[in-house]
């Protein structure tokens, strides 16, 4: 993700009154998102975060996914090649899609991604992927895949 507001402070918890952590991100900084809480993004770890953005402005905690007149952050969505296909590499269970990568939005099974399946992907952002052909955005983690 990229920050897109001024100035944005990472928090301990996800909530206002939790006690500020690391440097104010500032606009144009890179970050990769690990998980989120209720209209809260929480970054993922320096190392983590660094390798997969790129040498980005790294920091640890939560901070708000809105901010005043919108969003405090945009994803970074890097479209692949029309014929891009990856095959599922992981066994059991079912894989799970998200509306927003980095595990945000609506989390729902996928049926159709089974062990050795081969499925068309669009684009990639940081350590997720989007499927194509899918009635409504479905972000997938990578690591459900082997590029082919």
């Amino acid at each position: 993700y990229e920050v897109v507001v001024p100035s944005l402070v990472a928090h301990e918890l996800p909530e206002r009154e939790s006690s500020p952590v690391g440097e104010h991100l500032e606009s144009g900084a890179r970050v990769l998102v690990q998980a989120t809480c209720g209209g809260w993004l929480q970054l993922a770890p320096d190392y983590e975060s660094q390798l997969l953005c790129g040498g980005a402005v790294a920091a640890a905690g939560w901070v708000e996914e809105r901010a005043e007149g919108g969003r405090a952050l945009r994803s970074l969505e890097k479209r692949l090649p029309s014929s891009t296909t990856y095959q599922v590499t992981r066994a059991g269970g079912p894989c799970f899609a998200w509306s927003s990568p980095g595990g945000a939005g609506e989390k729902w099974p996928l049926e159709t991604l089974q062990y050795e399946a081969r499925v068309a992907v669009e684009a990639e952002c940081g350590h997720w992927v989007k499927l194509k052909g899918v009635p409504q955005p479905a972000w997938v983690e990578l690591d459900v895949f082997l590029a082919g």
